[in-house]
């Protein structure tokens, strides 16, 4: 009986101990995450690399194999796109993006933000885009002038994990997405159904990290739009990455951190791919933050899948080479 008594207590101790350190792995696991952000910016409907004469770099090959080199299963990753996906208005082109869009869903891509050149097929082509891709389009300041509503989404929560361990738990940081585009960037290609109007956009930065901060563990604003727009969103309080998305001069640092909060800057025609690394001590507590703009040059193999993805695309255009161009 005391024996038993003995292996009561003994099991009243050690279970609830256990309990204790399986909680305790799993804040740390919530007050210690990291991030990987891959990001690119004003594709423009590139596949291949770029017509450069020397270098050319780019494609969706070289950016598949890369994204997969630097995805380290026990860190949660996003992939996200800025907008100026969308490319030039022929067929070809049109038939093109659609290839582009059909590699970045099996990239990983989830949520892309509306740039201004991004109505060259119109609003239908993007809706379609949505549904088929399982893309989620996203502009808080572009809205419909007849309703005052937003085009599409204002922001988007996207959950991503990383796998755990013997007395870690897997790491799930939930990532708040916003985009918007400068007032100055009003859509190149303007569609007349609906009418379009960009309204300011700090104040639309402002309303959707009020409503993102609770439910979010970190805050990613992409910028289309000038150095002072970009400097403006990141003095908003709960901003904690701000992608530059609209090609502007050679940054001195490609991806900076000043405590508080990181900025990165893009390339172009799928040139580059953007990562960063980022630490949280807890929710939307940056402690640190680094990363590259890595050009896709001659050194980085095809991923195999994309290559194929590519040789098809070719293919269409061959046996539609009478067609617009």
């Amino acid at each position: 009986m005391q024996g038993r008594v003995r292996r009561s207590s003994f099991l009243f101790l050690v279970l609830p101990l256990g309990a204790v350190l399986m909680w305790s792995a799993w804040v740390v696991a919530a007050a210690g995450s990291s991030l990987r952000i891959f990001y690119t910016a004003s594709v423009k409907g590139y596949i291949d690399q770029c017509g450069c004469r020397y270098n050319p770099t780019g494609g969706i090959g070289r950016r598949a194999t890369f994204v997969q080199r630097n995805t380290d299963s026990s860190v949660p990753m996003i992939l996200l796109d800025g907008g100026d996906v969308i490319g030039e208005e022929s067929a070809v082109e049109r038939m093109q993006t659609t290839y582009l869009f059909r590699a970045m869903k099996e990239m990983g891509y989830r949520t892309i933000g509306v740039g201004p050149r991004d109505f060259a097929y119109g609003v239908a082509y993007l809706r379609e885009a949505e549904r088929t891709f399982g893309f989620t389009f996203t502009c808080a300041n572009l809205v419909d002038d007849a309703t005052g509503r937003t085009l599409f989404a204002p922001h988007v929560v996207e959950r991503v994990s990383g796998k755990g361990g013997f007395r870690r738990a897997a790491a799930t940081v939930r990532v708040g997405v916003v985009n918007v585009m400068g007032q100055d960037r009003l859509p190149l290609t303007v569609p007349s159904d609906p009418i379009l109007r960009v309204t300011p956009p700090v104040p639309a930065v402002q309303n959707a990290v009020a409503t993102l901060r609770p439910q979010t563990d970190v805050i990613v604003v992409m910028v289309y739009g000038t150095q002072q727009l970009l400097d403006s969103v990141r003095a908003v309080p709960g901003v904690g990455v701000v992608l530059a998305t609209r090609p502007l001069r050679l940054p001195d640092q490609w991806v900076s951190f000043n405590r508080t909060n990181v900025v990165g800057y893009s390339s172009f025609q799928g040139r580059g791919v953007g990562k960063i690394d980022i630490s949280l001590a807890g929710p939307h507590r940056i402690t640190s933050g680094r990363g590259e703009m890595a050009m896709m040059t001659a050194d980085i193999p095809d991923q195999p899948r994309m290559a194929e993805l590519k040789r098809e695309f070719e293919a269409w255009k061959a046996r539609n080479a009478g067609g617009d161009r």
